[in-house]
């Protein structure tokens, strides 16, 4: 466990450590470290360390003025710390992540930047804040998981609120993000309007069948009745602009009106129709592709 105690870090507080990181607060805090295990995580600290120093008392231990804050550097030196010594830290947020990727990269931690690579696409912030991880994703070159982030985008609106992580990239590159949510947009729109003159094996012959007692029972000419083209074009505008197998569930037929016995014939089968048109909605998005700077060279 890292505590902070006055002036100093536990466990970086032993006294046997050969070397001080001193952070950038306004009240500092010192971080005796050992030199071989940064040595081992990092070549920019081994070169560091080989180079000629001025004389200097012995029994003074020699520090270095670091521009990380103490959480960043609490955190960066807790995963360079073997588990016998103190458990990894765990980064609770983007923000941490983001900082400590930062220092990582400064001092060529490569493992450590491989471990916040695959903190990165955790549920808990691919999930519930894609559109930072993909903005982090991309300011480091990775695909893959800048691809899975902006999948991700498509469940929320695209009127979001201004994120701190979009300053790291290009206005090309947020350009690309909303041309992707654009195309997947028209294209899920596109699948469900098609589907909404065929006959749905599950649900029977209740979507070509009249009804003449209700109004949204009559069909329009040689197909579906009417309130079925009503409920399929307003998911097909609705996944035109969230562009995700899920929000299918919005347009309800409750909302149509219909009578008492068509209602009961479309309740029976409409769940699990919503689960495939869902599924064939998912399945069209994936065919569209995230472009990238790498794809125009």
């Amino acid at each position: 466990m890292i505590t902070m105690q006055g002036k100093t870090v536990t466990p970086f507080d032993n006294p046997a450590a050969d070397i001080i990181l001193r952070s950038s607060d306004k009240i500092p805090v010192d971080f005796r470290v050992f030199k071989l295990l940064l040595s081992l995580a990092s070549p920019f600290f081994a070169a560091a360390f080989t180079l000629p120093q001025p004389e200097a008392d012995d029994t003074i231990m020699p520090v270095m003025e670091m521009e990380e804050d103490a959480d960043t550097l609490a955190l960066l030196l807790g995963l360079c710390y073997p588990v016998s010594v103190c458990a990894p830290p765990r980064l609770r947020t983007l923000r941490d992540l983001r900082m400590v990727m930062k220092a990582a990269v400064k001092f060529e931690m490569d493992g450590i930047q491989q471990h916040l690579r695959t903190l990165l696409v955790e549920p808990r912030f691919i999930e519930q804040q894609p559109l930072r991880v993909y903005a982090i994703a991309c300011r480091y070159g990775w695909i893959k998981e800048a691809r899975e982030a902006a999948r991700n985008t498509l469940r929320y609106p695209a009127d979001t609120p201004l994120v701190d992580e979009l300053e790291l990239i290009s206005g090309g590159t947020y350009h690309r993000l909303l041309q992707y949510r654009k195309e997947c947009g028209e294209t899920a729109s596109s699948a469900v309007a098609a589907l909404a003159m065929q006959r749905p094996a599950s649900l029977g012959g209740w979507v070509w069948d009249e009804c003449t007692a209700c109004v949204a029972g009559k069909k329009v000419c040689v197909g579906p009745r009417s309130c079925w083209l009503e409920w399929m074009l307003a998911v097909a505008d609705i996944v035109r602009e969230r562009p995700c197998g899920d929000m299918v569930r919005k347009a309800h037929l409750k909302d149509v009106k219909i009578c008492a016995e068509c209602m009961r014939d479309v309740m029976e089968h409409i769940e699990d129709y919503m689960v495939v048109l869902g599924g064939k909605v998912e399945k069209q998005i994936a065919k569209v592709k995230l472009r990238f700077w790498l794809d125009e060279s």
